[in-house]
């Protein structure tokens, strides 16, 4: 959370001198986009309180950090949405004299968090967390575990054990496999020592794949917290990605593994689909037997799918095959069992395809998105000289974040407090620096700037 106030306090108190100061770089004027007389028109009333346009957009534009604005209808009406939705629900509570209450003041500051999110997750953040995404799947991971229970009353000392684990691993004192039978509590694993197979992106939470794209083979990473399991981690081997495969299939349901005679009947259904392939297409063998309803009627053709996105056994009999073929024996699953045939395959996939099929992957990811969000503060503060007091901003997000989202009730008595505080300072061309302090921030907030 410190990142996200952090970069929202430069984008209020520092990009306007970054323009005054570097005059090569171009920030979005609303002038160039609307007339300067409809300006100060009414978009709207919330109450009593009339919305305007140049203020709206003034907030609109301040969200993108510098970057192309995006005009579409689209993004105006998110923006919309939730400035209205924000404004509407401080009305309420002022109205019924609770905005100071700590449960109104949360829920404002809800509000107001995802309103600074627009001032992170802009394009550039997105950018850069498409293009960690993209180099990661380049490249596939083998990895193994050692998983321990890590519930919020015993997590410190299971971190603790693990990190001891890993030291001893490290040293040579004690071998992973051994780890593994020890401590781990995923019996499927430790029935392979725990080896856990092959795994690239989108299939690791991003604390994961963080570690383990950023290791090399043998090295033993962690330990790390993923709901309430601790992992520790060790890279056996890394490959280059096998692209992507196209494919098509009939599928053959087996509810219940453990009845011989369904199981007997279903492997009778597959012989005879064997024999009507040899002297029809696939596609037509496809809608007249496959139970899979939602590719049935497109005779079996499934889509476009990469290492670790379906199942482990689907996925080794589809990238065995060239286009054109299918399985020569049916592929057992949990669910069933497969007859599949390759459509197409292709070994590398465009960054503009990858952006296209996993954006909204991406932007969903919290912990990816306020990594990248970080990335792009610190590429400001490096580009401009920026220096960011951390204690102080901590202080003040601390004590006064919930404050921070009522906008005018950042009061005299709360500036006063902390007006000397530095939170930000910039060099100018002269190199002096401008130091921008609690008290500058309180001021923008009430709009007295």
């Amino acid at each position: 959370m410190y990142g996200i106030y952090a970069l929202f306090l430069i984008t209020c108190l520092v990009l306007p001198t970054i323009t005054a100061t570097y005059p090569q770089q171009t920030y979005p004027v609303r002038a160039r986009h609307v007339p300067q007389e409809l300006l100060d028109d009414t978009l709207g009333w919330v109450g009593k309180d009339p919305v305007i346009v140049g203020d709206f957009l003034s907030l609109y534009e301040k969200s993108f950090l510098g970057d192309s604005v995006d005009y579409s209808r689209k993004s105006l009406q998110a923006y919309w949405n939730l400035y209205i939705q924000f404004r509407r629900k401080l009305l309420e509570a002022r109205r019924l004299g609770i905005d100071t209450e700590a449960r109104v003041r949360e829920e404002i500051s809800r509000y107001t968090r995802q309103m600074a999110r627009r001032y992170v997750y802009n394009k550039a953040a997105i950018d850069s967390a498409l293009t960690e995404a993209y180099l990661h799947r380049q490249k596939e991971v083998f990895l193994s575990i050692v998983q321990m229970k890590a519930t919020p009353p015993v997590r410190d000392s299971v971190l603790k054990l693990l990190s001891h684990v890993k030291s001893q691993i490290q040293k040579g004192k004690l071998r992973f496999e051994k780890a593994v039978q020890t401590y781990s509590i995923d019996e499927r694993s430790k029935q392979n020592n725990g080896k856990t197979g092959w795994f690239t992106f989108p299939t690791l939470p991003y604390k994961v794949e963080r570690l383990v794209m950023n290791a090399s083979p043998g090295d033993v990473v962690g330990p790390v917290i993923i709901k309430n399991k601790a992992y520790l981690i060790r890279i056996d081997s890394i490959r280059k990605a096998r692209g992507e495969v196209l494919t098509a299939h009939i599928f053959f349901r087996v509810s219940n593994w453990d009845d011989s005679q369904l199981v007997k009947a279903v492997k009778k259904r597959i012989e005879e689909v064997y024999r009507d392939l040899q002297t029809h297409p696939f596609d037509e063998v496809a809608r007249k037997y496959s139970e899979d309803t939602r590719t049935a009627s497109r005779g079996g053709k499934y889509r476009w799918f990469g290492p670790g996105e379906t199942h482990p056994e689907y996925e080794r009999a589809a990238f065995s095959l060239p286009p054109g073929q299918y399985t020569p024996k049916p592929v057992k699953t949990n669910n069933g069992y497969f007859i599949i045939r390759v459509l197409a395959r292709k070994d590398s996939v465009s960054f503009e395809e990858f952006r296209e099929k996993y954006e909204a992957t991406v932007r969903r990811d919290r912990d990816r998105m306020k990594a990248a969000a970080e990335r792009v503060l610190k590429h400001l503060r490096k580009r401009y000289g920026i220096k960011v007091y951390t204690r102080n901003v901590e202080w003040f997000i601390r004590k006064y974040s919930g404050q921070l989202a009522e906008n005018t009730a950042l009061n005299e008595q709360i500036c006063r407090k902390g007006r000397r505080k530095k939170l930000i300072s910039i060099p100018d061309q002269n190199k002096n620096r401008n130091v921008y302090r609690i008290q500058d921030l309180c001021k923008y907030v009430q709009g007295k700037t």
